[in-house]
């Protein structure tokens, strides 16, 4: 089989329509867009004093509140959107689960800024006790967080299996966690609901995981594709979750029959 993903995947059999659409993509490991209008700057460590006003400032800020288990001050700079749908709870749950395998954050290195025409990514460079990674914050034009990324600590074969069992739990801001940046600039908890409501009318609830086969190389950028087999009540069929070289979900697709 032979994708062509951000778009329509054919095969002689089926015809993938997408579920979560797909991002733009990223080139090289170095977080630029490829095909979207940016600018960039990078920045040595910061002082809080001085950066207080500034994305970085802002970015390394809402780490801080994280870090020192201050969630309902890190809630509180989502953007307005992102508000209506996520709780206090559900940012504890994603920072509990990633310092479980990370460690708290000892410190920050640089940061950097790409400017996109609908958002502002911020990576910063954060040193947790397990290793140095880095943190990409996403924010909207109005300086509202849109999402934290985290890149390459789970396995794609996991992220794809928790984003199907996130799915049927009904858990749709989790479900959001691992979407590239670009993504959760457009898609929040009621348009991820709508869609997987549209799928489990047809086929019904999500009764187990019978297989998940990785094709690497072929999703965005070189990245990977997921192909994972679900038994519906109703039918059983392909999901696949197309990934770029980062680990970050660019699209979700589905055979229709």
């Amino acid at each position: 089989m032979s994708p062509n993903v951000c778009g329509f995947i054919k095969t002689p059999q089926t015809l993938f329509a997408s579920l979560f659409g797909c991002a733009t993509l990223l080139l090289g490991s170095g977080w630029l867009p490829l095909n979207a209008q940016t600018s960039e700057t990078r920045r040595e460590p910061l002082l809080l004093a001085e950066a207080a006003s500034s994305l970085e400032g802002k970015a390394i800020a809402l780490l801080t509140s994280l870090n020192t288990q201050q969630y309902a001050a890190a809630h509180s700079q989502a953007s307005e959107t992102l508000l209506e749908s996520l709780t206090v709870e559900a940012v504890e749950t994603f920072w509990t689960d990633l310092i479980a395998k990370t460690g708290p954050i000892q410190g920050f290195g640089s940061t950097r800024v790409v400017e996109t025409i609908n958002s502002d990514i911020v990576i910063v460079e954060t040193d947790f006790e397990q290793g140095a990674r880095d943190v990409v914050v996403t924010y909207d034009k109005d300086g509202g967080v849109l999402g934290v990324n985290i890149p390459g600590i789970d396995s794609i074969q996991k992220i794809a299996s928790s984003l199907i069992l996130n799915l049927s739990q009904k858990d749709y801001s989790a479900a959001r966690r691992d979407l590239h940046p670009f993504l959760k600039t457009e898609l929040f908890s009621p348009q991820i609901q709508q869609k997987w409501e549209a799928v489990v009318n047809r086929y019904g609830s999500v009764e187990s995981i019978e297989k998940i086969l990785v094709l690497p190389g072929v999703g965005a950028q070189n990245g990977s594709l997921v192909q994972i087999t679900v038994e519906f009540e109703r039918a059983t069929d392909d999901i696949l979750v197309i990934f770029d070289q980062n680990q970050l979900i660019t699209g979700v697709d589905m055979a229709l029959q």
